[in-house]
């Protein structure tokens, strides 16, 4: 008898073993979880996070600011705040009155 010739099966040969490993892993680094798909989700749900918070830190500035005029005695504003928030109807006057407290002699 001859020598037979035994031709390898293409997916046998070392190159190939490599070039399927490479596709599996690229394919699972892409789009598996945790990867590179995902990475790109959770960037975007971070810039709308950050622009939402940005509106809510300036809101919590505007009420601040609110505040502060309220507990310095701007009339205009704790008229408006009391109006707002029902304490005062359409039509009465607000009154405040102001307690000093006792001077001893």
């Amino acid at each position: 008898m001859g020598k037979t010739s035994f031709k390898r099966f293409w997916l046998f040969r070392p190159l190939s073993i490599v070039a399927v490993c490479f596709l599996a892993f690229s394919g699972w680094f892409t789009f598996g979880k945790a990867g590179l798909w995902d990475a790109r989700e959770l960037r975007s749900e971070r810039h709308a996070q950050q622009d939402e918070i940005q509106l809510l830190e300036q809101r919590k500035l505007a009420l601040q600011n609110y505040l502060t005029s309220l507990r310095a005695g701007d009339e205009l504003a704790f008229e408006r705040a009391a109006r707002a928030r029902g304490f005062v109807g359409p039509g009465e006057t607000i009154y405040k009155i102001r307690i000093e407290p006792e001077k001893k002699p």
